[in-house]
């Protein structure tokens, strides 16, 4: 191009992304259904929408001063999808962003201003209007939101390292967390949170070694640990779990890590693509 020509000789070009390969995220859940055919992921500092049956994608911008997605959750409608954000440093604000599920569009954005830390899992209610989250460090803190008004209306320091929380979908207002050394079932009340450790004594919670849990479509809660299965039931009348059986590996036949529930039971997943399918049946045997 010639030095002579004018600026307004030259005509610009505007580049929209079509194609992206590659997925980036801290969450233990990055890929989420939004449909039959349409998944949700990070792409870079993209959401991305993929119809995983005409191949075409579409790419949502971010917040550019929120460089990590640190997890990520749907509700139960798959209506409303939500990514927590933070920065790099440890200790700072996370944003909670919430989008439509089929639309892309930027429902509500709400700056935690509650307590420090980037949060490690969340998770919506049965409902879908009360969100859950739980930050890392330094304050290890769990909090309810009203995500609409983008309210906080409860919060508590756990002190305690958590990976995961699952809100209980027979009882919208108790969820329970878990993490290295933790076990416990929440219940929301009036002014305050109550939790119930599941696995007494205490030396017993501390030396559990829980990587993970699922609710069941049969009213269990199952706990994932590094040598074995836990499996509690529910009760709605007393509202209390108690443990009905508890099932040990093999000795290196799996190295859990997750567990995710479907129709008829619960599946495992471990290192080197290895994965466990466990049914519940009548028979009264182990799955």
């Amino acid at each position: 191009m010639s030095t002579k020509q004018s600026n307004k000789d030259i005509v610009g070009a505007r580049l929209s992304l079509t194609r992206g390969f590659g997925a980036e995220s801290l969450s233990r859940d990055s890929v989420f259904f939004l449909s039959n055919s349409k998944v949700a992921y990070m792409c870079g500092q993209r959401l991305v929408f993929h119809d995983v049956t005409s191949g075409n994608m579409s790419f949502f911008k971010r917040s550019r001063n929120m460089p990590l997605v640190s997890a990520m959750a749907l509700d139960g409608a798959r209506k409303v999808l939500a990514l927590c954000e933070g920065g790099k440093e440890r200790g700072g604000r996370a944003l909670l962003s919430f989008y439509n599920a089929q639309t892309g569009a930027k429902l509500k954005a709400i700056t935690n201003n509650v307590y420090n830390g980037n949060i490690v899992t969340c998770a919506f209610s049965a409902n879908g209007k009360e969100f859950v989250t739980v930050s890392g460090l330094p304050d290890f803190a769990l909090a309810i939101w009203h995500w609409s008004s983008s309210k906080c209306v409860q919060h508590v320091k756990i002190g305690s390292r958590v990976t995961r929380v699952r809100v209980n979908p027979l009882n919208s207002r108790e969820f329970t967390t878990s993490g290295p050394e933790y076990l416990r079932l929440w219940r929301i009340e009036a002014t305050s949170m109550k939790s119930t450790a599941l696995v007494k004594p205490a030396k017993k919670e501390i030396e559990g070694n829980f990587l993970d849990h699922v609710w069941t479509k049969q009213k269990l809660l199952v706990v994932l640990c590094a040598e074995r299965v836990m499996v509690f039931q529910y009760v709605k009348e007393t509202q209390t779990c108690d443990v009905i059986n508890s099932m040990e590996f093999e000795d290196g036949a799996l190295s859990p890590r997750s567990i995710v529930r479907y129709n008829k039971g619960f599946c495992i997943g471990g290192e080197k693509g290895s994965l466990a399918v466990y049914e519940r049946t009548g028979d009264h045997k182990e799955p």
